[in-house]
């Protein structure tokens, strides 16, 4: 249970926002009631939310905990393993998850709430991963009802590929998008990182070669991570990123040999 920021102001009803478990324990579902205790006529349901995002192995193994930061739009429900970023408000549905590893051996140990407001009025709670640190989680107001296909393929093979992130990017059964969304996103991360203006990518490295071989890892990312997550894609753009991962081997080779020419 959790009370809501507009409760503070004063003569304010009290608002709750209550998680609540229905079903067996080995698959329960999950939802979150949003109550306004009136002082005369008792409870007042306001409206449910079901939270669709949670893994099938989240609730055999933890007991969530329900975090509701100031100025209050996005609520984050904690589990052992994954943290669930879910909007309360009226006019968006959005959630998705924030999944640790399993390969890690890290687990959720305490969560708490940032009530730093900014100009931006960004909701925060901080997490504390055993064996790995702390964390913040922060998310503006939105009126989209899940993150973009584009983004979650950039947060996998740019942030996936790390040596020490502990975050599952892999694709969730309940990211559904179309073949023709994913091939357009696909195409234009691969575009981007051809031609360096994807922000992911760093603008001056320690030497050309190795600004190159940022880019060729990450094409190549991007190509293992549509091959493991997505369905196939169509010959075209198969093509297309293939011809964009060998240009870039082409320009490193020719740097290479450029240099050795010179030296």
């Amino acid at each position: 249970m959790a009370i809501t920021p507009a409760s503070s102001a004063p003569d304010a009803p009290l608002q709750l926002v209550l998680f609540v478990q229905a079903g067996p324990a080995s698959s329960p579902s999950y939802a979150m009631a949003q109550v306004t205790m009136e002082t005369q006529d008792g409870a007042r349901l306001d409206g449910i939310i079901r939270i669709n995002t949670v893994s099938p192995d989240s609730p055999a193994t933890s007991r969530p905990r329900l975090l509701l930061p100031k100025p209050g739009h996005t609520a984050f429900i904690v589990f052992e393993h994954e943290v669930v970023v879910a909007s309360i408000t009226k006019s968006s549905s959005f959630q998705d998850v924030i999944r640790l590893r399993s390969d890690k051996h890290v687990t959720i140990e305490g969560a708490c709430e940032e009530d730093l407001i900014d100009t931006k009025g960004t909701s925060s709670c901080a997490i504390f991963i055993k064996g790995h640190g702390l964390a913040r989680i922060s998310a503006t107001q939105t009126n989209v009802s899940h993150s973009s296909i584009k983004t979650k393929i950039e947060q996998a093979i740019f942030y996936g590929t790390m040596s020490d992130n502990v975050l599952d990017f892999s694709r969730r059964p309940y990211d559904r998008y179309d073949i023709e969304e994913t091939e357009e996103a696909a195409l234009s991360i691969s575009a981007e990182i051809l031609r360096s203006t994807s922000h992911f990518i760093p603008p001056l490295t320690s030497s050309m070669e190795a600004h190159l071989q940022n880019r060729i890892k990450a094409i190549r990312a991007l190509i293992l991570h549509l091959r493991s997550d997505y369905p196939p894609v169509s010959r075209p753009t198969s093509w297309r990123l293939l011809l964009d991962a060998e240009k870039l081997a082409a320009a490193q080779a020719i740097w290479i040999a450029c240099e050795e020419r010179s030296s």
